[in-house]
């Protein structure tokens, strides 16, 4: 009987075998999960020692006063000289005496400050000033120096008449206001001067002494007229004293349409070395040189 019985009995011991194996896996496991438990226990209590205590600042950390203050000063003086720089590198406007014989080259004979406008000089009639008291000091004394200067250089060639040409680069500067100027303070120091309105295009000499402009340059140039013996020849009376003021005025004349190709010729040039010899001093006004070729071939002959 127990021989019998021998295999159901084999049967429920590997039954029972398998059954302790997987309970004693169930046991590993829960073990294994109950000391993980334990070890996020003791993660959890978060034991933690002290080793300072915090202190009150004194100051803030940030924003650093000093500091961005220091940054902001640097940085504006960088930007600001930057800004200068580029806005004196984009300037061209000739601000003294240096800056501009830097740039042609040459000394500077005077400096004019900027006093009347050419409608100023009409209105009041032959180089008074606004207000009718003449020229200002600062202005007077300007074209004193001017004079001075020119006397000078005549100076150093005595045989030779002063022939000064008065230009502009541009339209509405005050170059007809210089001329005629310069002009009156020549006369002032005994001096036979001859004014020429060589401006052809828009001459305005003539409306600042309030003089016929029938006939002038262009008509002798055209071969109308001799202009230095005929009555167009307009001698200047002083608005201060009313004597003479020892000014010749050679008007433009009649407007013409080819003034460049009349300068250039040999009449221009004969009634320069004919004045020569019956003024002290000729004064001529051009045409702005940027504008037209004129000044540059009435330059070749003065």
């Amino acid at each position: 009987d127990r021989l019998m019985e021998l295999p159901s009995q084999t049967s429920n011991y590997g039954a029972l075998i398998e059954e302790i194996e997987a309970i004693k896996s169930i046991y590993d496991l829960l073990i294994a999960n109950y000391y993980e438990a334990r070890i996020l226990q003791q993660l959890d209590r978060g034991d933690v020692v002290v080793m300072t205590y915090a202190t009150v600042p004194l100051r803030a950390d940030d924003p650093n006063t000093i500091r961005n203050l220091i940054i902001a000063i640097i940085a504006g003086l960088s930007f600001g000289a930057g800004g200068v720089v580029v806005i004196e590198s984009l300037d061209t406007k000739v601000r003294d005496i240096q800056q501009a014989q830097a740039m042609v080259a040459v000394d500077v004979m005077g400096v004019i400050p900027k006093q009347m406008t050419a409608k100023q000089l009409r209105k009041n009639n032959r180089l008074r000033s606004k207000d009718g008291s003449g020229m200002s000091s600062p202005f007077e004394e300007a074209f004193g120096g001017l004079r001075t200067s020119i006397r000078y250089s005549a100076s150093l060639d005595p045989d030779k008449t002063s022939i000064v040409l008065v230009t502009s680069p541009a339209p509405s500067e005050g170059k007809t206001t210089v001329a005629t100027n310069l002009a009156r303070t020549l006369a002032r120091q005994d001096m036979n001067v001859l004014l020429i309105d060589a401006d052809l295009r828009r001459p305005s000499i003539h409306k600042v002494f309030e003089l016929p402009n029938e006939r002038g340059l262009g008509d002798y140039l055209r071969q109308r007229t001799d202009v230095l013996e005929s009555p167009h020849k307009n001698r200047v009376k002083d608005p201060e004293s009313g004597f003479d003021s020892n000014i010749d005025v050679i008007t433009a004349g009649t407007r013409i349409s080819n003034p460049s190709e009349v300068l250039g010729g040999k009449r221009l040039r004969a009634m320069i070395e004919d004045a020569r010899g019956k003024y002290d001093a000729i004064i001529v006004d051009t045409p702005p040189v940027l504008a037209v070729s004129d000044t540059l071939l009435i330059s070749e002959v003065c």
